[in-house]
Protein backbone atom coordinates (compact mmCIF):
# COMPACT_ATOMS: atom_id res chain seq x y z
CA UNK A 1 0.00 0.00 0.00
CA UNK A 2 1.41 3.36 -1.03
CA UNK A 3 1.11 6.08 1.55
CA UNK A 4 0.69 9.71 0.51
CA UNK A 5 2.72 11.58 3.05
CA UNK A 6 1.51 15.03 2.03
CA UNK A 7 -2.11 13.99 2.58
CA UNK A 8 -1.39 13.11 6.17
CA UNK A 9 0.99 15.87 7.20
CA UNK A 10 -0.61 18.47 9.40
CA UNK A 11 1.69 20.88 11.16
CA UNK A 12 1.30 20.41 14.93
CA UNK A 13 0.30 23.44 16.93
CA UNK A 14 2.91 24.33 19.50
CA UNK A 15 1.48 26.43 22.25
CA UNK A 16 3.69 28.28 24.70
CA UNK A 17 2.56 29.16 28.17
CA UNK A 18 3.44 31.41 31.07
CA UNK A 19 2.18 31.21 34.62
CA UNK A 20 1.36 33.97 37.11
CA UNK A 21 0.98 33.24 40.77
CA UNK A 22 -2.16 34.15 42.67
CA UNK A 23 -4.13 33.14 45.75
CA UNK A 24 -7.76 32.43 44.76
CA UNK A 25 -9.60 29.32 45.92
CA UNK A 26 -9.36 25.96 44.19
CA UNK A 27 -12.05 25.55 41.52
CA UNK A 28 -14.88 23.11 42.12
CA UNK A 29 -13.56 19.66 41.15
CA UNK A 30 -15.21 16.97 39.06
CA UNK A 31 -15.31 13.66 40.93
CA UNK A 32 -13.75 11.09 38.61
CA UNK A 33 -10.48 9.34 37.82
CA UNK A 34 -8.39 10.81 35.02
CA UNK A 35 -4.86 10.06 33.81
CA UNK A 36 -2.78 12.73 32.02
CA UNK A 37 0.32 11.33 30.26
CA UNK A 38 3.09 13.32 28.58
CA UNK A 39 6.75 13.33 27.60
CA UNK A 40 9.47 15.63 28.92
CA UNK A 41 11.50 15.15 25.74
CA UNK A 42 14.56 13.89 27.62
CA UNK A 43 13.65 10.22 27.85
CA UNK A 44 11.35 10.57 30.86
CA UNK A 45 7.60 10.05 30.36
CA UNK A 46 5.11 11.08 33.01
CA UNK A 47 1.54 10.29 34.00
CA UNK A 48 -0.29 12.69 36.31
CA UNK A 49 -3.26 11.06 38.05
CA UNK A 50 -6.37 13.01 39.05
CA UNK A 51 -8.53 11.18 41.59
CA UNK A 52 -11.55 12.34 43.62
CA UNK A 53 -11.20 15.99 42.70
CA UNK A 54 -7.45 16.56 42.88
CA UNK A 55 -4.13 15.59 41.34
CA UNK A 56 -2.52 13.13 43.72
CA UNK A 57 0.80 12.18 42.11
CA UNK A 58 2.94 11.99 38.97
CA UNK A 59 4.49 8.68 37.92
CA UNK A 60 7.78 8.98 36.03
CA UNK A 61 9.03 6.25 33.68
CA UNK A 62 12.11 5.84 31.51
CA UNK A 63 13.40 2.78 29.69
CA UNK A 64 15.98 1.00 31.83
CA UNK A 65 15.21 3.13 34.89
CA UNK A 66 13.21 2.45 38.04
CA UNK A 67 9.87 4.25 38.00
CA UNK A 68 9.69 7.33 40.25
CA UNK A 69 6.70 8.92 41.99
CA UNK A 70 6.12 12.59 42.78
CA UNK A 71 3.45 13.03 45.44
CA UNK A 72 1.56 16.28 44.89
CA UNK A 73 0.14 18.88 47.27
CA UNK A 74 -2.16 21.72 46.21
CA UNK A 75 -0.32 25.05 46.45
CA UNK A 76 -2.58 27.83 45.08
CA UNK A 77 -4.44 29.05 42.03
CA UNK A 78 -2.57 31.35 39.64
CA UNK A 79 -3.98 34.60 38.27
CA UNK A 80 -5.75 32.66 35.50
CA UNK A 81 -7.62 30.50 38.01
CA UNK A 82 -5.52 27.43 37.24
CA UNK A 83 -4.77 25.20 40.24
CA UNK A 84 -1.07 24.68 40.95
CA UNK A 85 0.33 21.58 42.63
CA UNK A 86 3.87 21.01 43.88
CA UNK A 87 6.07 18.06 44.74
CA UNK A 88 9.60 16.73 44.31
CA UNK A 89 11.45 14.21 42.15
CA UNK A 90 14.48 12.22 43.35
CA UNK A 91 13.77 13.72 46.80
CA UNK A 92 15.31 17.06 45.81
CA UNK A 93 14.17 18.31 42.37
CA UNK A 94 11.17 20.66 42.45
CA UNK A 95 8.16 19.67 40.35
CA UNK A 96 5.18 21.92 39.52
CA UNK A 97 1.90 20.87 37.92
CA UNK A 98 -0.51 23.47 36.53
CA UNK A 99 -4.07 22.31 35.83
CA UNK A 100 -4.93 24.19 32.64
CA UNK A 101 -8.62 23.19 32.93
CA UNK A 102 -9.04 25.51 35.95
CA UNK A 103 -10.13 22.58 38.11
CA UNK A 104 -12.59 21.06 35.63
CA UNK A 105 -10.47 18.08 34.61
CA UNK A 106 -11.92 15.78 31.94
CA UNK A 107 -10.71 13.82 28.90
CA UNK A 108 -9.20 16.28 26.45
CA UNK A 109 -8.03 18.89 28.98
CA UNK A 110 -4.32 19.47 29.63
CA UNK A 111 -1.82 19.89 32.41
CA UNK A 112 1.53 21.66 32.23
CA UNK A 113 4.35 20.11 34.23
CA UNK A 114 7.61 21.85 35.06
CA UNK A 115 10.74 20.24 36.48
CA UNK A 116 13.80 22.20 37.63
CA UNK A 117 16.51 22.11 34.93
CA UNK A 118 14.26 20.05 32.60
CA UNK A 119 11.77 22.74 31.61
CA UNK A 120 8.06 22.38 30.89
CA UNK A 121 5.92 19.85 29.01
CA UNK A 122 2.21 19.32 28.40
CA UNK A 123 0.19 16.27 29.40
CA UNK A 124 -3.10 15.36 27.72
CA UNK A 125 -5.82 13.95 29.96
CA UNK A 126 -7.91 10.90 29.12
CA UNK A 127 -10.28 8.67 31.04
CA UNK A 128 -8.68 5.77 32.89
CA UNK A 129 -9.54 2.32 31.50
CA UNK A 130 -13.09 1.37 32.42
CA UNK A 131 -14.17 4.92 33.35
CA UNK A 132 -15.99 5.61 30.12
CA UNK A 133 -16.94 4.28 26.72
CA UNK A 134 -18.53 5.30 23.43
CA UNK A 135 -17.58 5.62 19.80
CA UNK A 136 -14.56 7.62 18.71
CA UNK A 137 -14.19 9.44 15.41
CA UNK A 138 -11.01 10.28 13.55
CA UNK A 139 -11.71 13.94 14.25
CA UNK A 140 -11.97 13.27 18.00
CA UNK A 141 -8.65 11.45 17.95
CA UNK A 142 -7.03 14.22 15.91
CA UNK A 143 -8.15 16.79 18.49
CA UNK A 144 -6.53 14.73 21.25
CA UNK A 145 -3.38 13.44 19.54
CA UNK A 146 -2.10 16.02 17.02
CA UNK A 147 1.27 17.38 18.08
CA UNK A 148 1.96 14.65 20.63
CA UNK A 149 5.09 12.48 20.56
CA UNK A 150 4.10 9.03 19.26
CA UNK A 151 4.88 7.27 22.56
CA UNK A 152 2.67 9.72 24.48
CA UNK A 153 -0.09 9.26 21.90
CA UNK A 154 0.15 5.49 22.44
CA UNK A 155 -0.23 5.95 26.19
CA UNK A 156 -3.40 8.01 25.64
CA UNK A 157 -4.84 5.43 23.24
CA UNK A 158 -4.26 2.56 25.69
CA UNK A 159 -5.88 4.54 28.49
CA UNK A 160 -8.96 5.04 26.31
CA UNK A 161 -9.49 1.39 25.41
CA UNK A 162 -7.35 1.04 22.26
CA UNK A 163 -4.98 -1.84 21.53
CA UNK A 164 -1.94 -1.60 19.23
CA UNK A 165 -2.34 -3.81 16.13
CA UNK A 166 0.75 -3.31 13.98
CA UNK A 167 3.16 -0.85 12.42
CA UNK A 168 1.97 -0.17 8.86
CA UNK A 169 4.84 2.04 7.75
CA UNK A 170 8.20 2.71 9.36
CA UNK A 171 10.42 5.00 7.30
CA UNK A 172 13.16 7.44 8.14
CA UNK A 173 10.68 10.19 9.02
CA UNK A 174 7.25 8.56 8.55
CA UNK A 175 5.67 6.20 11.08
CA UNK A 176 2.15 4.77 10.75
CA UNK A 177 0.65 2.70 13.57
CA UNK A 178 -2.68 0.86 13.48
CA UNK A 179 -4.83 0.80 16.63
CA UNK A 180 -8.18 -0.85 17.36
CA UNK A 181 -10.73 -0.09 20.06
CA UNK A 182 -11.91 -3.48 21.21
CA UNK A 183 -15.37 -2.60 22.51
CA UNK A 184 -16.47 -1.01 19.21
CA UNK A 185 -14.04 -2.72 16.78
CA UNK A 186 -13.04 0.71 15.43
CA UNK A 187 -9.65 0.79 13.73
CA UNK A 188 -7.54 3.92 13.21
CA UNK A 189 -4.16 4.65 11.66
CA UNK A 190 -2.03 7.12 13.60
CA UNK A 191 0.45 8.93 11.34
CA UNK A 192 3.58 10.56 12.76
CA UNK A 193 6.22 12.67 11.03
CA UNK A 194 9.54 12.73 12.88
CA UNK A 195 7.72 10.89 15.71
CA UNK A 196 5.15 13.70 16.15
CA UNK A 197 1.53 12.80 15.39
CA UNK A 198 0.42 14.71 12.28
CA UNK A 199 -2.89 12.98 11.43
CA UNK A 200 -5.30 10.19 12.35
CA UNK A 201 -7.48 8.37 9.80
CA UNK A 202 -10.07 5.64 10.28
CA UNK A 203 -9.26 2.36 8.55
CA UNK A 204 -10.83 -1.04 7.99
CA UNK A 205 -10.15 -3.72 10.67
Amino acid sequence: MVWKVMQWAIAPLLVGSSFLMGGTALSQPISQSISCPGDMGNGWRFTADYVDGRFIHIIWERTGQVAQVTNLSFYANNALGQPIYRGTLFAAVNVTLVDLSRGFVQPGTEVSIGVDEWGWARGLCGALPGSGDGAFTAETLRQNLLGLEIVTAGDWLRQNGFVFVQTIEHGETLLVERWIRQDSNQTFDVIAMNRIVSNVVQSSP
